[in-house]
């Protein structure tokens, strides 16, 4: 295909816009992460469009300023030569003046983006404790942490995939036990920010059966939710409520939800009050404290139909739901890891 076909500028036109059933999406964006040249085009589509944003607004300041002039002009004498040159100079430093200030309004307008949703990754120490079978993470490199929860007992994870980044090896941690084991990507989504992790190490030998069920049924304003992750080296619990069944500016991907998180909560996860996963969480709102934001459970439940050509068995049942909270989170914090890349 042409790649610079009018096709193909209407489908990144109508994935960028965000049109489209969810399967036409899907289809779209599982082959921009195998297809480099295909993403790079549709990078640069998506500049192009910002591009034209500044275009439009510094047009439209210009249109008002020239029908200024205009007024300006229809009311005064013909001017002198001196004076029109001096016009000029003023015109000239004014459509500079817009075009500038229609970047800056550009560049203020994402940096507002970016404070309305903030990821949640965290710089960190290495592990606490050393060991030479890690062979991941190298020492001169910035290392990132986030929190990771078991979704199979053979030792597969989730996280947040912009806390891995590119990278393909990482190391998981559960400070309840002081156990460090390597682990491998073996399946990523950009599009959901998640990314399954496989431990990869011959000293793990398994989990116990995981307590929690990944949960797809429906949400309610108002629900009673909580999360347990790692914005520091010991498990902190967080609780709160649904607050909107959409993210930041109605993002059907996620849930709005009243529960404080912080760096190093990115992949944990969000349950319902019988400790059933609902969402993963992803991001807080920068401006406004207290408002987070977690990936849905039916868009987790995709991911693992989609991402990996070979299934796995996740949990099915709840082994939580007729505990008290207290004994829930005893149950639950095991299977919660620290996860370092």
């Amino acid at each position: 295909m042409n790649p610079f076909s009018e096709e193909m500028n209407e489908l990144f036109e109508k994935m960028a816009s965000g049109e489209g059933s969810r399967e036409e999406r899907t289809l779209f964006f599982q082959e921009l992460e195998s297809n480099l040249t295909l993403k790079n085009l549709y990078e640069s589509h998506l500049n192009f469009r910002k591009g034209m944003e500044v275009v439009t607004r510094r047009n439209a300041h210009r249109e008002h300023i020239l029908g200024f002039h205009q007024q300006i002009k229809s009311t005064k004498s013909k001017p002198s030569p001196s004076n029109s040159i001096s016009r000029w100079a003023i015109a000239a430093s004014a459509s500079a003046l817009i075009a500038v200030g229609a970047w800056f309004g550009y560049e203020w307008e994402q940096k507002q983006k970016a404070n309305g949703e903030q990821l949640l990754a965290r710089s960190t120490p290495k592990a606490r404790h050393s060991n030479r079978q890690l062979r991941n993470i190298e020492s001169e490199e910035e290392v990132f942490s986030g929190t990771a929860f078991a979704v199979n007992a053979e030792g597969y994870f989730l996280t947040s995939s912009h806390v891995i980044g590119n990278k393909s090896d990482v190391q998981l941690e559960n400070p309840e036990d002081g156990s460090e084991y390597s682990a491998r990507v073996v399946a990523r989504d950009s599009k959901y920010d998640l990314v399954l992790v496989k431990i990869d190490d011959e000293r793990f030998t398994g989990l116990s059966r995981i307590p929690y069920p990944i949960k797809s049924s429906k949400v309610n304003l108002a629900q009673d939710v909580f999360t347990l992750g790692f914005p520091k080296e010991d498990i902190v619990f967080g609780e709160g409520s649904v607050s909107s069944l959409n993210g930041y500016n109605g993002d059907t991907l996620k849930y709005q939800v009243s529960v404080p998180v912080n760096p190093g909560q990115s992949g944990s996860p969000l349950f319902d009050e019988q400790g059933n996963v609902i969402g993963v969480i992803s991001a807080k709102n920068g401006s406004a404290d207290g408002v987070s934001y977690a990936i849905k459970s039916s868009h987790v439940i995709d991911f693992f139909e989609h991402a990996l050509e070979d299934p796995i068995q996740l949990p099915k049942t709840n082994g939580v739901s007729g505990l008290s909270k207290t004994k829930k989170i005893q149950k639950i914090k095991s299977f919660i890891f620290i996860i370092r890349a």
